[in-house]
């Protein structure tokens, strides 16, 4: 897998660029410095001398590139490699590899080549791992969307992955992640030095409100912060079911007369479809937040006053 996905890569660049990284042969003669030197030899540029400096910026452009692209296949290799660790005792034949096409993996390795960060190289490692599992199921959308994090955005991502819950509606679920403030838990907790401290940990730990702002505007997440409505509605009295790790907080919604609705509180974000089909993809190598069935199970008394 590793030395295809590293064929179908760079292989029309390495095959056709031979006199092209013959620059890299002087890798401590800095670019700036061949003009220099050329000029004070000469008294004057040629075209030659350009063209020597552009090649030599475009090798090493692509070097980087290349080294790039293959620390994220080393990255999916890995993931990969614990894939059939974890299913070898169980059901291998369940893990299927199948090949991208070649418009997906060049679409791919164009944008992921230019990621240095270690953390956002794993997110990419998981989408290449993912589209190898289940050809299709790696939008370019969602290569777009990720092509706009920065690391700490990537980071901050990351961390809400590792702070949602489901939520059970007869025979609806969603995923959700956990985003809440300080006036949505009781006095009670907060007056409680020890629910106090998991509860301030916890706020600590969320993202705050600039970097799921950045979220939203990369199309990850949609917000509706502190003074916006944050319901799930729907037309029966039914169970909400709250759910995380091995906690499950199951209350009734709330009956708004006026509009003749029920409804349940549920945080102040919701996952776009982008969003939801990436923390699908790399959630569970996030883990969850430790804290995080204390902290559901808070939100959901104190909204149910119990």
């Amino acid at each position: 897998m590793d030395k295809q996905l590293l064929f179908d890569s760079s292989d029309k660049i390495v095959s056709h660029s031979k006199d092209l990284f013959a620059y890299l042969n002087e890798p401590n003669e800095k670019s700036a410095d061949i003009l220099v030197k050329r000029f004070l030899e000469k008294n004057y540029l040629d075209e030659n001398d350009i063209d020597a400096v552009a090649v030599n910026l475009l090798a090493r452009k692509w070097v980087r590139k290349i080294k790039r692209a293959k620390s994220i296949m080393n990255k999916a290799n890995n993931q990969f490699n614990l894939l059939i660790d974890r299913y070898s005792q169980v059901d291998k034949e369940r893990i299927k590899v199948n090949q991208p096409s070649n418009e997906w993996l060049d679409f791919f390795f164009d944008i992921s080549s230019t990621v240095d960060n270690e953390a956002v190289q794993e997110i990419w490692a998981h989408l290449l791992l993912k589209e190898h599992l289940q050809p299709g199921e790696v939008s370019k959308v969602m290569l777009n969307k990720l092509a706009l994090l920065d690391s700490d955005t990537a980071q901050s991502f990351s961390k809400l992955c590792t702070l949602v819950y489901k939520l059970s509606l007869e025979d609806e679920e969603r995923k959700i992640p956990l985003v809440i403030y300080e006036n949505d838990i009781k006095d009670s907790y907060l007056s409680d030095d020890k629910c106090k401290k998991l509860i301030d940990d916890y706020f600590e730990y969320c993202p705050n409100d600039d970097e799921l702002e950045m979220l939203s505007e990369v199309g990850l997440i949609t917000m509706n912060l502190k003074d916006r409505e944050y319901y799930i509605y729907f037309n029966e009295n039914i169970d909400a079911v709250f759910s995380c790790k091995n906690t499950k907080k199951i209350i009734k919604g709330k009956y708004d007369s006026e509009d003749d609705i029920y409804r349940v509180t549920t945080g102040y974000t919701f996952f776009t479809q982008v969003g939801l089909s990436l923390y699908n993809i790399i959630g569970e190598s996030q883990g969850v937040y430790n804290n995080l069935d204390f902290i559901l199970s808070v939100f959901v008394d104190s909204q149910n006053d119990i």
